[in-house]
């Protein structure tokens, strides 16, 4: 009877163990292009790292903005606008947040710290030319969708490969700024590629 019961048992475990799936790591990375207003805004694009354990956020963001300054036509007799480099900015940041994900879409929140560069380059008057480092204290709102479920890589979305899978691409927006000497706040459209979820 007890060797009945111990081979029972030891069946019942190796099959629990044997049915137990492996869910995939929260992991994804995103490119965004957008528009910021403040002294470093301007026309801004960036790239961001993403990690998830449980509703923590682990993420690493760079991001550049360029403001660009119209200073009149190229000759009075060619209107084609004199398009110049005001100034330039590069964000590389550490942040950490929250991130809740239900179904097909995700909202995070984070904040965290940066270090900065920005570079004017005058404006022809009595500001010249001049560069500065500093520390500032980057954040970021995020909306995101994606898939709902595994499904099959797609070739130029007609030809499907390999088995459903959690890899997969996502979209969103995001509002971005920096808190520091030379802030910014802004507006990006963003597009994924990772595990955006538990599957």
């Amino acid at each position: 009877m007890t060797t009945l019961l111990y081979v029972t048992a030891t069946h019942v475990l190796a099959s629990s163990q044997d049915t137990t799936v492996k869910s995939n790591p929260i992991i994804y990375t995103e490119l965004f292009v957008g528009l910021s207003g403040g002294r470093a805004g301007g026309l801004g694009f960036g790239f961001e790292g993403n990690y998830q354990s449980k509703n923590n956020l682990f993420s690493a963001r760079y991001v550049g903005n360029v403001r660009l300054d119209n200073t009149g036509f190229i000759s009075p007799f060619i209107p084609i606008p004199n398009i110049q480099t005001s100034s330039t900015t590069e964000e590389f940041s550490i942040l950490y947040g929250y991130r809740k994900a239900i179904n097909g879409h995700a909202l995070s929140i984070s904040g965290g710290l940066s270090r900065n560069k920005y570079t004017f380059y005058g404006d022809n008057g009595n500001n010249n030319y001049k560069r500065d480092y500093y520390l500032g204290i980057p954040f970021e709102l995020n909306y995101q969708f994606f898939k709902r479920e595994k499904k099959r890589i797609y070739i130029y979305g007609i030809i499907p490969i390999g088995k459903p899978t959690a890899l997969g691409s996502g979209f969103g927006i995001k509002a971005i700024g920096n808190i520091s000497r030379n802030p910014y706040l802004g507006l990006a459209l963003s597009s994924g590629l990772g595990y955006f979820k538990k599957y």
